[in-house]
């Protein structure tokens, strides 16, 4: 089974995340935890915005990654089905919901959280002003979004692009964890 989370910024994906992996007893894989990986085999060197979550002008990273017919879409699904596999994991990020949409034991969440929540989220994490976790967070969501869209042709966060969608702030971190839990128990996927 492939837990994969996309999440605005703010709305505690990778604690979900770390709570769904230490119920499951499978591995978490965040940004850090990827670059990892793809640095130790080599794959980070040819597509280290995908790993980094930067958005890319699309005609320049093809010129500058030496790719002649580049084909953004399938980025996400050759670099993480080659450094996952089959394995069973819970990813954060990097357009995983699109490289494992044809995994019959995949679970594609989409995390959001209501707005001062997730600003309030920033500020504590990261010991900075309300106004700079304003910014903090919709330059962190904008970019996800134009990341998404050049990766995957798809639309961020819409519904039809994940199997459960849930706001956080009213079920909380663990509330959420468990919901997710349960829909997995209703899937009868878990090993």
């Amino acid at each position: 089974m492939i837990i994969t989370i996309a999440r605005q910024s703010g709305c505690s994906g990778k604690q979900v995340g770390q709570l769904l992996a230490e119920h499951y007893h499978i591995p978490l894989y965040d940004k850090d935890a990827l670059i990892d990986m793809a640095q130790k085999t080599g794959l980070y060197e040819s597509i280290p915005n995908f790993f980094s979550e930067t958005p890319v002008n699309s005609l320049l990273y093809s010129i500058a990654a030496g790719y002649g017919e580049y084909d953004a879409l399938q980025v996400p699904v050759h670099a993480l089905q080659n450094l996952i596999g089959e394995q069973d994991c819970v990813v954060i990020g990097r357009c995983s919901n699109y490289a494992f949409q044809n995994r019959p034991d995949s679970v594609r969440i989409f995390l959001s959280a209501d707005h001062d929540v997730r600003v309030q989220n920033l500020e504590n994490w990261n010991n900075i002003s309300k106004r700079k976790a304003e910014r903090l967070l919709a330059d962190t969501d904008n970019n996800r979004k134009e990341f998404h869209k050049y990766y995957t042709n798809q639309v961020w966060g819409q519904a039809e692009y994940y199997d459960l969608c849930l706001n956080i702030s009213s079920l909380g971190v663990e509330g959420t964890a468990r919901v997710i839990e349960a829909y997995i128990a209703e899937k009868h996927l878990e090993k």
